[in-house]
């Protein structure tokens, strides 16, 4: 028998202009011909490759044996950032875009590292991810009887956390980091929040927002005179006190009682780290004028993930997990969610799955720092890292 010969096949790949551009750049990688990644493709693979320009970008045609245009695509796609190579989950969302603006955007882009730049996909994913609970009869919000109604939080600020002893932990404002301008490190972007029932180990209820940046108000005429139009975006996002208000809402209606009938005991913040209620948030409400006492009755106590591991299983702080990958392993869990949505969700789902899992093996909530005011000292359940003393030396024989 002759041998079979491998079918002739053609496929076309959708690309921006920007992305055009890239198949013409030379490449360190697989050698700088005079026709760049294409042709240098084309000789890998004995294909055919045509680059048509469009008004939306261009269409990549590979032509050529079934295997030899299979090979060709994932070259390309590998080398080339495709649209087409990761789908909006895959992507996530850019949190910045979100809240009205982001620098890095460009008109024959998609998006930037941080994400897509859609607003109807960024309307869609907060939607799908506020859809997760479960849902009460039409009209009604659940009502926790269980204290206290644990509320998983993650912040998206415009800074990470200062590092100890870093130039980032000294005092006053520093640039905001990713695809915002002119913010402060007391500046929020993004507020999940996930009520959990831990006595019946189940979610009770969603809050999310993107939070506009109080800078860009003030700096409006001086961004758009600084960036094109393409940069800013239709936003649903809502000023940090608008935030706190809906927050101020949402809170009594889960307990079933009014605002004034709320204790500080009836809830517990849980968060990943200690920076979110100990830090983060007292820095947003001071910067947005918070009445102090409001301050000190929402984010007097909290729990911080890290010590419950080392207080519900008996872990020495060397051996507690660190991160929230560590966490989750630690309980048998996937190490995080395949879909992608803003790092503040990615993280939340994890901090949920984590908090619900604890609240299965037994774990009775209790805070593990408290302080009589946000300007007062921290008082910690368990000792920091700095605290534990060192062991003594056993005596030589």
């Amino acid at each position: 028998m002759g041998a079979t010969t491998d079918e002739e096949t053609v496929q076309t790949l959708q690309v921006s202009t920007k992305q055009a551009l890239q198949l013409s750049a030379p490449s360190g990688v697989l050698g700088s011909g005079p026709g760049g990644l294409a042709r240098s493709v084309e000789q890998r693979t004995s294909t055919n490759i045509s680059v048509v320009h469009n008004p939306t970008g261009a269409d990549v045609t590979i032509r050529g044996s079934k295997t030899g245009v299979a090979k060709a695509a994932t070259l390309l796609k590998a080398l080339v950032a495709f649209k087409e190579s990761a789908s909006p989950e895959e992507r996530g969302i850019c949190p910045w875009f979100a809240c009205g603006f982001c620098r890095e955007h460009r008109e024959d882009d998609d998006g930037c590292e941080a994400g897509l730049h859609s607003p109807e996909i960024i309307l869609q994913v907060q939607a799908d991810w506020l859809s997760k609970t479960p849902k009460p009869s039409e009209g009604e919000m659940p009502k926790v009887k269980g204290r206290p109604l644990l509320l998983t939080v993650s912040c998206g600020g415009a800074a990470p956390p200062p590092l100890a002893g870093s130039m980032s932990a000294m005092p006053g404002p520093r640039p905001a980091t990713g695809g915002g301008i002119g913010c402060f490190e007391e500046e929020l972007i993004e507020l999940c929040i996930v009520a959990v029932d831990w006595e019946k180990a189940e979610e009770v209820s969603r809050f999310h927002r993107f939070i506009r940046p109080g800078e860009w108000d003030e700096k409006d005429a001086e961004m758009r005179q600084a960036f094109p139009p393409s940069c800013f975006a239709p936003t649903k996002a809502l000023a940090f006190s608008d935030v706190l208000a809906d927050l101020m809402d949402w809170l009594p209606n889960l307990l079933g009682v009014t605002l004034d009938e709320v204790s500080p005991e009836d809830f517990l913040w849980v968060s990943p780290r200690d920076w979110e209620i100990q830090n983060l948030l007292p820095r947003r409400c001071a910067y947005a004028g918070v009445d102090g006492g409001l301050q000190d009755f929402f984010l007097r106590r909290w729990c911080c993930l890290k010590d419950v591991f080392r207080q519900h299983f008996a872990l020495p702080n060397e051996a507690a997990p660190n991160g929230l990958s560590a966490m989750a392993r630690y309980l048998g869990q996937a190490p995080s969610d395949k879909a992608k949505r803003t790092f503040c969700m990615d993280e939340n789902a994890i901090v949920v799955r984590i908090t619900l899992e604890l609240a299965r093996k037994g774990w009775k909530p209790t805070a593990t720092a408290w302080r009589e005011s946000v300007m007062a000292p921290t008082t910690f359940l368990l000792p920091r890292r700095g605290d534990i003393p060192a062991p003594e030396a056993e005596p030589l024989a």
